[in-house]
C-alpha cells in the first residue's frame, strides 16, 4: 500500500508538470503566431512601399522624359563605340528617323556631314571615356539629308562599379539661331563693304570738290592783292567767307567718316602745350571782333614738353573755339588748362573753353555731342553739320579721355575735357621766342649722315650758327669711311638712306673694333615717330632718337645731353633788328612751326622755301606715277623724303598725310586708297602753292638770299 501511494504521488507529479509544458507549449504557440502575424503585416508593408517607391520612380522618369521632349531636347544613348543604344522619341522627332532605324547604327557615320567633324567626336568621345562632360556645336543631316545645326550637352554613363559604358547626348536644334548668326555676318560685311564704299566715294567727291575750291580760294587770294575797288572788296569777301565755310564743312565730313571707320589713329610726339595754345590764340585772335575778349591760362605748374598727339589735341580746342566763337556776339572766350595731378613721369590735365555767348538749354544737353545735331536747330543762321561737337567728342575719347558741358540758357557756355599725357623734356617756356644770338658750343666735333638736301641745309645751318665743327656724309657707306679716319663726339644718323641705310651704318660701326668712333654715342633721325622705328634704332645700337622736323631747341638738348654742354645761358632773346616786320604765315602754313623751327633766320627760311618750290614740287608728283605702275619701294623713297620737306615749309597736315601714305605703302595696303589719299595731298599741295610763292615774295622784299652765305 505504501508504495502505491508514492506512485499515485509521482504520476500526479509527472501529470501535473506535463500540464504545464502544455500550457507554456501553448503560449509559446500563441506567441509565435502573432510575431507570424506582426511579420506578415510588416512583409505587406513594405512590398507596398516598395511598390510604390518604384511607381513614383516610373512617375519621375516618365515627368523628366516627357519635360526634355517638351523642352525640344533631343536624347541619345551611345556606348562607347559610338553605337546607337536608344534613341528617345524627341531626337527621332528632330532627325526623322524611327527608333528601331537608329538602334545598333555608328552614330558618326549616319549623322556626320563634314569629315572633319571627326576629329572632333573623337576628341569628344576621348574625354565621354575618362569621364569628362562637355557642349559643343555640331551641323549634322537628317533622314532626308536635310543640314541642322545642334547644341549638344553630353555626359558619360557610369555603372555601379564605376566603369564608363557609353554616353548620354541631349540635342538641341539651333538652326534658326546659326542662319540668323550667318545673316548678321553677311549684314556686317554688306555694311562694311558699304562703309568702305562711302569712304571712297567721300574721298573722291572730297578731291573733285577741294581742287576747284582751291582754286576759288587762290583766286580770291591773288585778287585781293589787285588793289580791287570797295565794292570788289566787299565781293571777294563773301566769296572767300563762303568758301572758308565749304571747307569747313567737307573738312567735317571727312573727318567724322575717317572716326566712324577706325582709320584716325593716334600720332604721339614731344610738344610745347604753350606753343600750340599760343598758336591757336593768334589765330582766333583774328578771327573776334573788337566785342570779344580772348583770354588763354595756362598752369605755371607744366613745366615739361608733353608726348601725345598734338595735331588732334589742336583740332580739338579749335573745334571748341569755333563753336564758341559762333554763338558769342560780345563777351569774352577763355581757355584754361589746369593739371589735376602730376606725377614723376604724367600730368593729369583739364582743359575748359568758357563764353559768355547764348548758352544751351537744359534739354538739349543731352544730345549736344551727338551727330548731325545743330545745339540751335531753329535758327539758320549758325549753319553747320552737326558733327563739330561730336567728332570732338570722339577725338577726346579716343585719347583716353572724357568731355562734358556745363551751360544755361543766355548765360553762356563751359566745355571741359580731361587728358592724360606723359612728361618729355623740361621746357623753359618763357625762353621760347622766335630768335636766339650766337651760341657757346665752340669744341665738340659732330658727323650728320644724312641724304636729304633740305634735312642737310637745315642742320648745317644750325650747327654753323652754333660755331660748331662738323663734317657731313650723304650716305651710310661714306659714312663709314669717314668714322674710320677721325672721331667725332656726337654722330646724326638718319635712318632711311640710299645704298646703305641708318640701322646697317650703325651695327657696321658697332660691329667693328677698329673704327675710333666704335662707341661714341649716335642719334636717329627719322620722319617716323612709331615706338618699332625707335625700337630697331636702340636694338641696332643707336643712343637717342629725334623725330623730324626738330627745332633748334630739341637738336640743342640733343647736343647738350651727349656732350655735356650746359646751355642754360644760350638763348638770349632778341628782336628782328634792322627794322624789319615779324612774319605772318597765312594758312595752309603753320607759323607757329616755322617761328620755332628757323628762330628768326627768315632769310635762312625762304631759301629753303625756295628749294621745296624749285626741286620737291616736282618730285612730288613722280609719287602717282609710281603708284600707277606699281613700283611701290620707288613712291615710297620720294614719300619719305617729302615727309620732313613738306614740315620744313610748314605744310604739317600734308606731312602727316604723306607719313600715313608712307604707312600704306609699308603695310601693303589697297592701292586704291593710296592713290586717294595723295589725291588729298596734291590737293592740299596745290592750295599752297600760292601761298608759298606769295610768301617768298614777301620776305625777299627783306632779306637777300646771299645773305645765308656770309
Amino acid at each position: 500500500m505504501k508504495e502505491l501511494e508514492l506512485l499515485k504521488r509521482r504520476l500526479a507529479r509527472e501529470i501535473k508538470a506535463r500540464k504545464e509544458a502544455e500550457t507554456i507549449l501553448e503560449q509559446k504557440a500563441i506567441q509565435l503566431y502573432e510575431a507570424n502575424e506582426s511579420l506578415q503585416k510588416l512583409n505587406n508593408n513594405l512590398e507596398f512601399k516598395i511598390r510604390q517607391r518604384a511607381k513614383e520612380l516610373v512617375n519621375s522618369e516618365e515627368k523628366y522624359r516627357r519635360l526634355i521632349e517638351n523642352m525640344e531636347l533631343g536624347l541619345l544613348e551611345v556606348d562607347n563605340e559610338q553605337i546607337i543604344l536608344r534613341a528617345y522619341d524627341s531626337f527621332c522627332e528632330m532627325t526623322g528617323y524611327e527608333q528601331s532605324e537608329l538602334k545598333g547604327k555608328n552614330a558618326q557615320e549616319v549623322f556626320l556631314i563634314n569629315n572633319d567633324d571627326s576629329i572632333l567626336m573623337d576628341d569628344v568621345q576621348s574625354k565621354r571615356k575618362k569621364g569628362q562632360t562637355g557642349v559643343y556645336e555640331l551641323q549634322i543631316k537628317k533622314k532626308n539629308g536635310e543640314p541642322i545645326w545642334v547644341m549638344i550637352s553630353g555626359c558619360p554613363v557610369i555603372d555601379i562599379n564605376g566603369k564608363v559604358t557609353g554616353s548620354l547626348g541631349i540635342h538641341y536644334d539651333i538652326t534658326a539661331q546659326k542662319n540668323l548668326q550667318l545673316e548678321l555676318e553677311l549684314s556686317k560685311n554688306v555694311a562694311k563693304q558699304a562703309q568702305k564704299a562711302e569712304q571712297l566715294f567721300l574721298a573722291r567727291m572730297s578731291h573733285e570738290i577741294r581742287t576747284p575750291l582751291n582754286a576759288i580760294i587762290g583766286m580770291t587770294y591773288l585778287l585781293n592783292d589787285s588793289n580791287p575797288t570797295t565794292e570788289q572788296q566787299d565781293f571777294l569777301s563773301v566769296l572767300n567767307s563762303s568758301s572758308a565755310i565749304l571747307k569747313s564743312l567737307i573738312a567735317d565730313i571727312l573727318d567724322f567718316s575717317k572716326i566712324q571707320a577706325g582709320e584716325i589713329k593716334i600720332q604721339e610726339s614731344q610738344f610745347s602745350l604753350h606753343r600750340l595754345l599760343s598758336s591757336v590764340q593768334k589765330s582766333i585772335g583774328f578771327q573776334l571782333s573788337g566785342k570779344v575778349k580772348f583770354e588763354l591760362d595756362l598752369d605755371p605748374q607744366i613745366k615739361h614738353l608733353i608726348y601725345g598727339d598734338e595735331l588732334m589735341l589742336s583740332q580739338i580746342i579749335v573745334n571748341l573755339l569755333g563753336n564758341a566763337k559762333k554763338f558769342t556776339a560780345k563777351g569774352f572766350i577763355n581757355v584754361q588748362v589746369n593739371v589735376v595731378e602730376e606725377t614723376d613721369t604724367h600730368y593729369e590735365l583739364v582743359f575748359k573753353v568758357m563764353d559768355s555767348g547764348i548758352g544751351i538749354s537744359e534739354e538739349k544737353l543731352d544730345f549736344i555731342f551727338q551727330n548731325f545735331k545743330q545745339i540751335q536747330e531753329d535758327d539758320e543762321n549758325f549753319g553747320g553739320t552737326g558733327l563739330g561737337l561730336a567728332i570732338t567728342k570722339q577725338l577726346v575719347e579716343l585719347q583716353g579721355g572724357s568731355i562734358s558741358v556745363n551751360s544755361k540758357l543766355n548765360e553762356g557756355s563751359t566745355f571741359t575735357f580731361n587728358l592724360n599725357y606723359k612728361k618729355g623734356i623740361r621746357s623753359d617756356l618763357e625762353k621760347i621766342k622766335p630768335k636766339l644770338q650766337k651760341s657757346k658750343f665752340n669744341q665738340e666735333k659732330i658727323l650728320v649722315v644724312e641724304d636729304n638736301y633740305m634735312n642737310r641745309k637745315y642742320i648745317l645751318t644750325l650747327l654753323k650758327k652754333w660755331n660748331l665743327k662738323f663734317e657731313i656724309a650723304e650716305d651710310g657707306i661714306e659714312a663709314i669711311a669717314i668714322t674710320e679716319r677721325q672721331p667725332f663726339d656726337l654722330i646724326f644718323m638718319d635712318i632711311s638712306m640710299p645704298k646703305l641705310n641708318g640701322y646697317e651704318t650703325t651695327k657696321a660701326i658697332r660691329n667693328d673694333k677698329n673704327n675710333i668712333n666704335q662707341s661714341s654715342p649716335i642719334v636717329a633721325l627719322s620722319a617716323s615717330a612709331f615706338t618699332s622705328i625707335k625700337a630697331k634704332a636702340f636694338e641696332f645700337g643707336m643712343n637717342d632718337f629725334l623725330c623730324k622736323p626738330y627745332d633748334p631747341q630739341s637738336l640743342k638738348a640733343i647736343i647738350s645731353k651727349y656732350t655735356q654742354r650746359d646751355t642754360k645761358d644760350d638763348t638770349v632773346l632778341s628782336g628782328l633788328g634792322s627794322g624789319i616786320v615779324e612774319p605772318k604765315f597765312k594758312p595752309p602754313l603753320n607759323g607757329e612751326h616755322l617761328y620755332a623751327l628757323y628762330e628768326g633766320n627768315w632769310a635762312f627760311a625762304i631759301e629753303m622755301f625756295i628749294i621745296f618750290t624749285r626741286d620737291n614740287l616736282y618730285t612730288f608728283y613722280e609719287i602717282q606715277n609710281f603708284l600707277q605702275k606699281d613700283q611701290f619701294e620707288e613712291a615710297r623713297k620720294i614719300v619719305h623724303k617729302l615727309i620732313t620737306n613738306l614740315s620744313m615749309v610748314g605744310l604739317l597736315d600734308a606731312s602727316q598725310m604723306m607719313l600715313r601714305l608712307e604707312n600704306l605703302i609699308l603695310g601693303k595696303k589697297d592701292k586704291s586708297d593710296m592713290i586717294i589719299l595723295y589725291d588729298q595731298i596734291a590737293a592740299h599741295i596745290q592750295e599752297a602753292k600760292p601761298i608759298l610763292q606769295k610768301t617768298i615774295e614777301e620776305f625777299e622784299a627783306y632779306f637777300s638770299i646771299n645773305e645765308i652765305n656770309s
